[in-house]
């Protein structure tokens, strides 16, 4: 059967959509329209989706229908019994917003679905990633390949198809922030794409220049956001109306019932042309090169339309047509044909009146418009209404091309033609435009700028972009380089001290034959852990090396002296290690027995009290339940709990191994000629238990590598103090010390700015930092009224600095003139002092459709539900404890 379809519509969930769209209106004007499949648009938006659910039903072919009890009566009755049903498929637009190779990319794909199950799964899934919710298309920091696979998981009937795909800057080969080719975009799964959606700025021909794309089938959809704009740009069908049939019919074209595309003529879309539209200039793609790419009203970048896209893309001259080539109608809406011929707006009464009576004599507007013989049409319309529809037909218009964001304007006929037609002189006439001021000609001539001799229109204003150097700087190699002994490296914030420190370690396993397992490595995190080994791993497994270094955290580090030794402990080879949570619990229930909290609130406070107890007790480590004995009671009822039950806490990973070496030296002696090699990473950040370790480590004499930066301390709340950084000097004569000063990561006016706050406490590092990343020269600072106000302000910078996260900021001029550079929002952090302040701005945002990773407040670990599932596992590996 032969059928009509335009699946790429959006809900009122959609920003800058009616909000009179609901299934009973698109049904309606589905039928006037005469399409007779229309996309739902937006499912993945949960109050969408659930309307969907409501009112659709499947139809049994992949497809869904208006519940009988939904279908509305129509306000015209259009000629002939045997309307077409008009069916539903599920379909959304997602946007994608995301850096891949240093460019920020921003990409629309449209999704089609067979059925609720998948539809449901695909929501969830990107209910994960992001915020589904804010917006009908949702923006998503999600690379398109990935949406990609996501999807063919979810459903392998599933199909993506780029959206509009020459739009400047939100498609996959736009001029702002595209590819420049498909398999760019979606890379591996690239076979996995076989239609594209030309947009309301290209047809046909003009893809044809383009013979990358001739193994895609060329779709139009009308991206409506009103129910009136359905079918503005449509699909042509001749095969079964079911799901398989249509993605069949998409795949193979005409072979399998594709039969060709209804299109806006493209001058008439917003971005046709390039120009500025505050400076009122519009230009050609030749034009643009003779000011190589420069407004010449206001001197700034101008924005790139789709014919300049494509013709920088181009292999071929307009007019060629591929073997496979389908054909394609270009119309112009009936209500604007009408406005015209009467010199009125189309949304006037007398205009709707007239739309309205032609349809309920000729029957739906798709038809009139293409299909119905003209002695038809003449029967029930004017002269010049035939007249202007054979126009259309042939494509003898004039057109006023579109550009930055402004529709271009199509006209069928000159004030004289029209008189001629009415028999008038001054009944409905024309509206004179005035002159024209900007500066493009009315009928459009794009000349072909053959490939590949020809210049590239390359004219984007030029930025200094940083890389790192794969070479080290003077002071690295230094560092680098000492020879054996203590050496303390003052590395400021961005200096590159992980990389100076991952260095070193392979230098002397390469340029000193230092075996790996002598060397021993130890920072504070698990993270900082898995990046150093992961470096190392990197280097080592490339060459040869088989044996590896021991990187780990202080606390594995004390796991692993404490399992290596578990007898002397009087404890299990795999002894439990009790988790913040656990030790509230046993201390709250000590203190329901001794009547006496012992004033401990939580693990950090905790473990401060026992670090300023040994501070100041000298050498009592040597009997670790001493300590906590002589503490209070409610620590030494903690201790025998413990011991009684073969568990230790965070706190004994440090002070058992600390016992061990004060009391047994041929232990001590052992560890000290098994890592010979020691190295710290945030030495500014150790504590008294930590510092007494290493101490015990490495003794004078020995090659230790210590690197931080007093001027980051930032853990003091847990004991550490910054004050073992400065005396490292003291502690070691004979160190010497290299200052890294050099900044890979901020411009100098951050370091500049950063350096006069503190440079009243510094501590350490008084040599200035510097930086070769230039940025802008000054920090704004912004004060705003109210915490609304405030949050309004961060999302406008967003906004500016992304180029836009959709039209409506481009439209409105939210995201400033659209050239920003190439940023995304995971290059984005915002910075509050107090959670609260967070609250209006996450709100913010997120009522905008932008994406935001929030840090969490608190440890998963304190979720009672993660807790209890814990203690499931616990209990399942050791029941008896």
């Amino acid at each position: 059967m032969s059928f009509i379809a335009d699946f790429h519509i959006h809900s009122p969930y959609s920003r800058a959509t009616s909000k009179n769209l609901c299934f009973e209106t698109l049904y309606q004007w589905a039928t006037l329209k005469g399409v007779s499949l229309i996309g739902t648009g937006d499912f993945t938006h949960p109050a969408w989706l659930a309307e969907i659910k409501e009112k659709l039903i499947p139809d049994g072919k992949g497809l869904f229908k208006l519940r009988d009890e939904n279908i509305p009566s129509l306000n015209i009755k259009l000629p002939g019994e045997n309307l077409t049903p008009i069916r539903f498929m599920l379909t959304c637009e997602i946007s994608n917003i995301y850096k891949y190779k240093e460019k920020t990319r921003k990409v629309h794909n449209l999704i089609c679905m067979p059925d609720f199950d998948s539809a449901t799964r695909f929501a969830n899934k990107l209910n994960l990633i992001g915020n589904i919710r804010s917006d009908g298309r949702p923006i998503l920091g999600l690379d398109s390949r990935d949406l990609l696979e996501i999807l063919l998981e979810t459903s392998e009937e599933a199909v993506l198809v780029p959206a509009h795909i020459w739009t400047p800057w939100f498609s996959v080969l736009g001029s702002k922030s595209g590819f420049d080719s498909i398999e760019e975009c979606y890379r591996d799964l690239s076979e996995h794409i076989f239609a594209l959606e030309t947009g309301l700025s290209s047809d046909p021909p003009m893809n044809w220049m383009i013979s990358k794309l001739d193994g895609y089938t060329l779709i139009s959809n009308s991206d409506a956001h009103s129910a009136p704009r359905i079918g503005r740009e449509a699909n042509l069908f001749d095969c079964e109306m079911s799901y398989n049939a249509i993605m069949n019919a998409l795949r193979y074209g005409s072979k399998k019932g594709f039969l060709g595309t209804l299109e806006f003529f493209p001058q008439e879309g917003k971005y046709h042309f390039d120009g500025h539209r505050k400076c009122d200039v519009c230009l050609s793609p030749e034009q643009s090169k003779r000011y190589n790419g420069i407004c010449p009203s206001c001197g700034k970048p101008l924005t790139l339309g789709v014919m300049y896209r494509v013709v920088e893309l181009a292999d071929y001259a307009m007019g060629r047509e591929p073997t496979a080539a389908l054909s394609y109608e270009s119309i112009v809406s009936l209500d604007k044909i009408v406005a015209e011929i009467m010199g009125s707006g189309s949304a006037s009464k007398k205009v709707q009146r007239e739309y309205h009576r032609l349809l309920g004599s000729l029957g739906a507007e798709l038809s009139i418009l293409v299909a119905l013989p003209f002695d038809t049409i003449g029967k029930h319309a004017s002269s010049i209404l035939v007249e202007a529809i054979r126009r259309v037909r042939n494509g003898k218009v004039h057109a006023s091309p579109g550009f930055d964001g402004q529709y271009g304007n199509i006209q069928l006929f000159t004030d004289k033609e029209r008189n001629d037609y009415s028999g008038q002189t001054t009944f409905f006439p024309l509206q004179k435009k005035e002159e024209d001021n900007t500066l493009v000609k009315k009928e459009m001539k794009v000349s072909f700028i053959q490939r590949p001799d020809a210049p590239k229109l390359d004219f984007e204003i030029t930025k200094e972009k940083h890389q790192q150097s794969e070479r080290l700087n003077e002071a690295q190699k230094e560092a680098i380089e000492s020879p054996f002994g203590p050496l303390l490296v003052i590395a400021g914030p961005g200096t590159g001290k992980t990389r100076t420190l991952v260095e070193r370690i392979i230098w002397l396993i390469n340029e000193k034959s230092v075996l790996p397992r002598t060397i021993l490595a130890v920072t504070f995190s698990n993270r900082a852990a898995r990046e150093m080994a992961g470096r190392i791993e990197a280097v080592l497994a490339r060459e040869g090396v088989q044996e590896r270094p021991e990187i780990t955290t202080f606390h594995k580090l004390g796991l692993k002296i404490v399992i290596e030794n578990h007898s002397e402990f009087e404890l299990k080879e795999q002894p439990v290690v009790l988790s913040e949570n656990d030790i509230a619990y046993v201390f709250s229930r000590i203190a329901k027995q001794t009547k006496d909290s012992g004033n401990i609130s939580d693990f950090s406070c905790l473990e401060k009290r026992i670090i300023d107890f040994i501070e100041k007790s000298g050498d009592c480590i040597a009997v670790p339940e001493d300590i906590y004995k002589q503490i209070d009671d409610v620590f030494g009822h903690y201790t025998d709990y413990k011991r009684k039950h073969g568990l230790i806490d965070f706190i004994d990973l440090l002070v058992l191994p600390l016992s061990l070496l004060t009391n047994n030296q041929e232990i001590l002696a052992q560890y000290r000629q098994q890592w010979q090699h020691i190295f710290v990473d945030e030495y500014q950040d150790v504590n008294a238990l930590q510092y007494r370790l290493l101490r015990f480590l490495s003794p004078a004499g020995k090659d230790l590598f210590i690197i931080g930066d007093a001027d980051q301390a930032i853990y003091g709340f847990r004991g550490a103090d910054v004050g073992y950084f400065t005396r490292f000097k003291d502690d070691y004569p004979d160190a010497q010390v290299v200052t890294l000063t050099r900044s890979y990561r901020s411009t100098n006016t951050i370091l500049k700015a950063s350096g006069h706050m503190i440079s009243c406490s510094a501590l350490a590092n008084k040599q200035e930092l510097w930086s070769g990343i230039s940025g802008s020269p000054h920090i704004d600072v912004s004060r705003l009224p109210t915490e609304s106000s405030q949050a309004e302000n961060v999302l406008k910078t967003i906004e500016e600095l992304i180029g836009g996260s959709s039209y409506f900021a481009v439209d409105t001029g939210r995201s400033g003139d659209g050239n920003a550079s190439d940023i995304s929002f995971g290059d984005i952090a915002v910075l509050y002092r107090v959670h609260s302040v967070g609250d209006s701005i996450v709100k913010a945002l997120g009522r905008s459709g932008i994406p935001t990773q929030r840090t969490a407040r608190t440890s998963v670990l304190n979720n009672k539900g993660v807790n209890a599932a814990l203690a499931c596992i616990k209990f399942a590996g050791e029941p008896y404890n």
